[in-house]
């Protein structure tokens, strides 16, 4: 294999400007079920593609339902894979607020999609990207006099009231913006810890009559309550509020625009939490993933985990499974990336890999050292000298006496960056709300290149 001298000399390509993206097919009038879901990042655009290829493979007769997809930039990311598997994709009207919250994007899509899907679809389902159809999702098919199909909450956290608790400042703001009266809700159940709350539901698997405009509600009263500096400074300061906050509101309009007598509960068929199968109460645990229909993975998507041979599949689920994991880091046949700190890339030949910019792949359990597997290791190559590019050398050399190739400059840098560690630290760490010290490794920060060149380098590999 031969690195062109673009890539090890990093010449900068022009840059190519897109064609307009084509315009997205109306959904047919009578559609049964819409499903929605959105993307903003490149993993969220390979979980999406998963999301869909499951739904076409093992879907059923419900594999061909129409799904729309909102991301966050169209230039950056085309989506042609999703286009091919037959996704209608559209850009979020207003990007910048939509990411601006935490979980904000989830919000935004949803009401653009419902916006799109009145008057066409029966029932309109959110299904979070980083989700799995693996058998006809019949459960978000919305019957007579049913309005939403839904679920509680996992767990209760630091969100949920006990269901005889007045409503403390964060519930209550959230009620009086959307005009709805908690005490009309009937208390439920979290599904995990099995703690008894007020109302509080899950927004991870959701189905709706998108006339009902339920989403569209969402997202005006959550609007609202960001907009409330104050609010937010006295009741939603701490992570879990913030994080929850989505659902909080969601959970009020549905309170206030429904009755329980329009909700059906979801099954753990349909949203089965494959991140917390350790702590499902074991009447409902999963024997195996053969037998549910859509399966929430949340965090586990960007991770390495095999969390499907902890809960159990087929031979033949657990390779398609493994197909999808391999197939989120391909940016081009042999070139792998993974999205840390910073994208750290694997070239892979029959006689070793190449790994570039390994700080943000330096996690032991990461996806690009489980892809490596035990090829030899046969050159690294950092871009330029910031810690999140470079740390993590000795991590992937193990000690192995492999190259490692970087501008001749480099050490110069490295020696400047570390002398001004103390103002990088404060910098960081007021840029990221927390402590972040620079160097973030003292070893790994004076890992210095074992070749080095001025204009260019060649590679060649096998």
């Amino acid at each position: 294999m031969r690195l062109a001298p673009a890539v090890a000399s990093f010449v900068l390509a022009p840059v190519l400007v897109a064609a307009a993206p084509p315009e997205v097919t109306p959904l047919p009038a009578g559609t049964p079920l819409v499903i929605a879901t959105h993307v903003a990042g490149f993993a969220q655009e390979h979980a999406a593609t998963a999301l869909v290829e499951s739904l076409r493979a093992f879907g059923g007769e419900l594999a061909e339902t129409p799904v729309v997809v909102v991301v966050d930039d169209l230039e950056q990311r085309r989506c042609e894979r999703l286009r091919a598997l037959g996704a209608r994709v559209v850009r979020f009207a207003d990007p910048a607020a939509a990411l601006a919250f935490p979980y904000g994007a989830k919000v935004f899509a949803a009401a653009e999609v419902e916006a799109l899907a009145a008057g066409r679809a029966r029932s309109l389902a959110w299904l979070d990207a980083e989700t799995l159809v693996l058998a006809p999702p019949r459960e978000l098919l919305l019957g007579r006099g049913e309005t939403v199909a839904l679920r509680p909450g996992c767990l209760a956290n630091r969100v949920a009231l006990a269901p005889d608790a007045p409503l403390d400042a964060f519930w209550a703001r959230v009620y009086r913006e959307v005009g709805a009266d908690a005490a009309a809700a009937p208390p439920v159940r979290s599904l995990v810890d099995e703690v008894a709350m007020r109302a509080y539901f899950n927004c991870m698997v959701v189905a709706v009559r998108p006339e009902r405009g339920l989403f569209r509600e969402w997202l005006r009263h959550f609007r609202a309550v960001v907009a409330d500096e104050a609010y937010l400074g006295a009741a939603v300061a701490d992570p879990p509020h913030r994080i929850f906050l989505h659902q909080a509101v969601l959970t009020a309009v549905l309170v206030g625009r429904t009755t329980a007598k329009e909700w059906r509960w979801l099954t753990p068929r349909t949203g089965y939490p494959a991140n917390l199968h350790e702590r499902v109460p074991a009447a409902w645990k999963a024997a195996s993933i053969d037998g549910l229909a859509v399966v929430s993975l949340d965090q586990l998507w960007g991770s390495d985990t095999r969390w499907e041979a902890g809960i159990g599949a087929s031979p033949a689920l657990a390779a398609w499974i493994e197909a999808c994991r391999r197939d989120r880091l391909q940016v081009v046949p042999g070139i792998l990336r993974e999205e840390g700190e910073s994208n750290a890339y694997l070239v892979t030949t029959p006689a070793g890999n190449v790994v570039i910019d390994p700080g943000g792949a330096r996690a032991a359990d990461g996806a690009l050292r489980a892809a490596a597997g035990k090829a030899p290791l046969r050159a690294v190559i950092v871009t330029h000298g910031h810690d999140d590019h470079r740390l993590g050398i000795d991590v992937w050399r193990a000690g192995a006496d492999v190259p490692v190739i970087g501008h001749a400059g480099l050490a110069e840098f490295v020696a400047n960056h570390d002398m001004l560690a103390g103002f990088f630290t404060r910098r960081v760490t007021a840029q990221a709300g927390r402590e972040v010290r620079v160097p973030a490794d003292g070893a790994g920060s004076r890992v210095l290149p074992t070749g080095t060149f001025a204009d260019g380098h060649d590679l060649e590999v096998g």
